[in-house]
């Protein structure tokens, strides 16, 4: 049904990013799955592959950091098949939302400050799907 149009879903490997990864491998598209976890990563692409047949690829990376979400999003611009985002990459914030930090919130989110803040929009802005 989707072949050939990659679904990118960060935070991935529980919760609701896993939710999503589920829900899209149910629907035949191929994922790329980005978590900071490794082993639950793995396992997440694992069930996957097998309950779907999905075709996974796992990339662990922890977006809060500089290097890693530019790499993402190195890698993303450079897979012309991706077309479905599912941003859900985050932390909890031990504060209420209207006292969080902006910039510490927006470095995972991929919206925010900073040389890696918005790097959801250097892959959108070019995106037509």
């Amino acid at each position: 049904m989707n072949a050939g149009r990659t679904a990118v879903i960060t935070g991935a490997s529980s919760g609701i990013g896993k939710a999503f990864a589920h829900k899209s491998a149910a629907i035949g598209y191929p994922l790329m799955l980005i978590a900071r976890n490794e082993r639950n990563l793995r396992s997440t692409a694992d069930a996957l592959a097998e309950e779907f047949g999905a075709q996974c690829t796992t990339l662990p990376a922890d977006l809060s950091l500089d290097a890693y979400a530019d790499a993402l999003a190195e890698r993303i611009a450079a897979e012309k098949s991706v077309c479905l985002l599912v941003n859900n990459a985050g932390f909890a914030v031990p504060q209420k939302l209207a006292e969080a930090r902006r910039s510490r919130h927006g470095k995972t989110t991929g919206y925010g400050p900073g040389p890696s803040g918005n790097w959801a929009d250097r892959w959108w802005s070019f995106r037509d799907c």
